[in-house]
């Protein structure tokens, strides 16, 4: 992730991923946007949860966190 390689592509970063509640975290190549993983989440293991697989509705899940 912080590879000398992907340091060398911050700047062109695409703008759906900046930050926008804080600009520097986004010129030193960091989010604030995060994927909750566990059990009972999209992201339980290696394998994630299709959108099809959401049984009580998507207005009930939370995809992503910008913290």
């Amino acid at each position: 992730w912080d590879s000398d390689h992907n340091k060398k592509l911050i700047a062109r970063m695409p703008a759906v991923f900046r930050s926008s509640a804080d600009p520097k975290l986004t010129a030193d190549g960091k989010t604030t946007y995060l994927a909750p993983i566990g059990d009972a989440t999209m992201w339980p293991g290696a394998k994630g949860v299709r959108i099809s697989e959401v049984t009580d509705g998507t207005s009930n899940t939370i995809f992503l966190v910008d913290a």
